[in-house]
């Protein structure tokens, strides 16, 4: 049976958690000097790690070289991905885990060697820096079964059961369709999962064919830095059940998504409808034949049950 959902407001709370990937800064990579900010830095996949000196900065020519008396520091931007630790690597083994939050400091006395506290290690030792970052983004369904979800890179769902839709937003409703394929990065999607209060895990999509998210007016809240996306004027954000609110402030977690519905300002709720029970919708102007059923009617759908029209709110319409 075909169902018409109305949301409401108030916001959502989803968590989420993370796998773990590696990254590895070798010496046989290509890394970037800057004596203007004292630093030898180097990005692979979206992720930058950087080696700053406190008077001159670090070389690289088959490895790493750092000035003498120096107070280095060791940093890494993952964007919106969360760092677990970096391994300083050599000889064949891991020679000093640094444990997040970074950046994190060591230093040198003769030029020839980089002192971690009590380890000291050779500079022509030093293979590779391993930063462990935390990916795969999974997010809780509410108590109806929905969540918001956006990410910095290509993701697939990985949980059976769940859907992503994207929304297209027009005089009176939102209607949500399902996609096909993996979800584009810095996508804004709505899930639904037959399972309420469960974990949806994604993983990186490296294959196959991005959804079409033509007409989308989600938006997602990746951005590259901070812990915080600022939202625009007359935002909506996804409630605590299969509704949608007014956002009444101006910062929003990452990895989330939001509605701006400028023609919604000041109503209590934004209706919504999946697009496969929209197609179930007749378009009709009167009502001499129909006696039952959902109509579309000056763009607006209404409700009629044994002859009487009703708004989806269910309030009777004279």
């Amino acid at each position: 049976m075909k169902k018409l959902f109305t949301f409401f407001a108030i916001l959502m709370m989803a968590t989420t958690s993370a796998m773990a990937r590696d990254i590895h800064f070798s010496t046989i990579d290509t890394w970037t000097q800057n004596e203007t900010s004292k630093s030898l830095y180097c990005t692979k996949d979206g992720v930058t790690i950087t080696l700053t000196g406190s008077d001159t900065a670090p070389t690289m020519s088959g490895n790493f070289g750092f000035g003498e008396y120096e107070n280095i520091t060791i940093s890494v931007d993952a964007g919106s991905e969360t760092v677990k630790e970096v391994e300083v690597y050599g000889h064949g083994s891991t020679v000093k885990v640094l444990s997040a939050p970074g950046p994190w400091g060591c230093r040198t006395e003769d030029g020839s060697e980089l002192i971690f506290g009590s380890i000291t290690v050779p500079y022509s030792d030093i293979e590779e820096f391993i930063v462990r970052i935390e990916d795969g983004i999974s997010v809780d369904l509410n108590d109806a079964g929905y969540a918001t979800f956006s990410c910095n890179t290509n993701t697939s769902i990985e949980t059976a059961g769940v859907k992503a839709y994207k929304a297209s937003v027009s005089e009176e409703a939102i209607t949500l369709t399902e996609l096909t394929g993996y979800i584009p990065a810095g996508t804004g999607v709505i899930l639904y999962g037959d399972t309420p209060a469960s974990k949806v895990n994604f993983s990186i999509a490296t294959s196959g064919s991005a959804a079409d998210v033509t007409g989308n007016a989600l938006k997602a809240t990746t951005k590259s830095n901070g812990s915080l996306a600022t939202l625009e004027a007359n935002s909506w954000a996804l409630g605590n059940g299969n509704q949608f609110l007014s956002f009444k402030g101006t910062t929003y977690k990452h990895n989330r998504a939001y509605l701006v519905h400028e023609k919604a300002v000041g109503a209590k709720a934004i209706n919504m409808v999946f697009a496969d029970e929209a197609t179930g919708i007749d378009s009709v102007t009167g009502m001499t034949s129909v006696r039952s059923g959902k109509i579309m009617e000056n763009g607006k759908v209404v409700i009629i049950k044994n002859g009487m029209k009703y708004n989806v709110a269910g309030q009777v319409i004279k």
